[in-house]
């Protein structure tokens, strides 16, 4: 098979990741991190630079997403060049960079957001991904991969007439093209018109909070709801794995055991191998199972993807 190409859209963000919080702080309170790092973050980059990270030469990964004209847009740029990602990057002069605060604990995650940039992107700003279908002379397989939904501005009412627009071209050139989307977030207001794209999708990857918010019904029957007739759907299931389920079964994988360092960016690495894998032509179990795989080994780490899984580490939590 001929190296696959992928498009990643969504969220580039500046993290300011304060780690080892014993607890939340009340107002007018405080409390000791462990460490305060600044990281490139949000979750569409951090899937693109470990996708990048687990192709290596096998396949290609370019990254769609909005900024600002400051620092931190160079801060983003130079990460996604030295991961060996394509940046597309629209630069809005008028809005600043999106940046999170990330309070990150034994047990769990809170995150204080300024979309800026982020939350302006639309349909407008990804006429590259048409260009490369319309451009693309090879058999090669093409994935577009919709990520932190919860961010989108304009887009996230584009985003099905926009699918469909990219389902014609891959038809009319005969091109083999998969499409794929992670909300990362749960709240009605983040979620609101997943459920109108779902049908428009190939693959649907979501954390239990997530699939239960988009589905309507609880994890059990969620991952069936979501994967309908002709889709494939997993659920995360943080350390105990996840549950998938396809036109050619169900079932569910555990998550490999791992000390944990900080649990920020893990469904966006599980994110990146599954779909390098599933993308590749490997079946879902398998692909699943190097999801967990590369979400455990993420949480070894100390950012979303400051230090980027490989196929290498992959092979090797799972050999174990």
């Amino acid at each position: 098979m001929p190296s696959p190409e992928f498009h990643v859209v969504g969220d580039a963000l500046i993290d300011v990741l304060a780690n080892g919080i014993p607890a939340l702080p009340a107002w007018g309170g405080d409390v000791y991190a462990s460490g305060i790092h600044i990281k490139a973050g949000g979750s569409a980059l951090n899937t693109a630079v470990h996708l990048a990270s687990i192709l290596g030469s096998s396949g290609s990964v370019s990254f769609h997403a909005c900024v600002g004209q400051d620092t931190s847009c160079r801060t983003l740029r130079s990460c996604l060049e030295d991961a060996g990602v394509r940046p597309c990057l629209t630069v809005l002069p008028e809005q600043p960079t999106g940046s999170c605060i990330v309070l990150s604990g034994s047990a769990d995650r809170s995150f204080i957001t300024c979309m800026g940039a982020a939350g302006c992107l639309s349909a407008d700003h990804l006429s590259g991904i048409t260009s490369s279908l319309q451009n693309q002379h090879t058999s090669a397989p093409c994935h577009v991969h919709f990520a932190g939904f919860y961010s989108y501005g304009p887009l996230r009412q584009e985003l099905p007439d926009f699918v469909r627009g990219l389902r014609l071209v891959a038809a009319d050139r005969g091109l083999h093209l998969t499409i794929s989307m992670d909300v990362n977030g749960y709240e009605a207001s983040q979620v609101e018109g997943a459920s109108s794209v779902l049908e428009l999708l190939d693959l649907w990857k979501g954390n239990v909070f997530e699939s239960e918010a988009v589905a309507g019904c609880a994890k059990e029957q969620a991952v069936r709801s979501l994967a309908g007739k002709t889709r494939c759907a997993i659920v995360t299931q943080g350390r105990d794995g996840a549950s998938f389920c396809g036109p050619q079964g169900e079932g569910h994988v555990p998550a490999p055991a791992v000390a944990l360092k900080d649990s920020t960016g893990a469904g966006d690495a599980f994110a990146a191998a599954l779909l390098a894998a599933w993308v590749s032509g490997q079946g879902l179990e398998a692909a699943v199972a190097q999801g967990c795989a590369a979400g455990a080994l993420n949480c070894t780490h100390i950012g979303g993807c400051d230090t980027p899984v490989t196929a290498q580490g992959i092979r090797g939590i799972l050999s174990t």
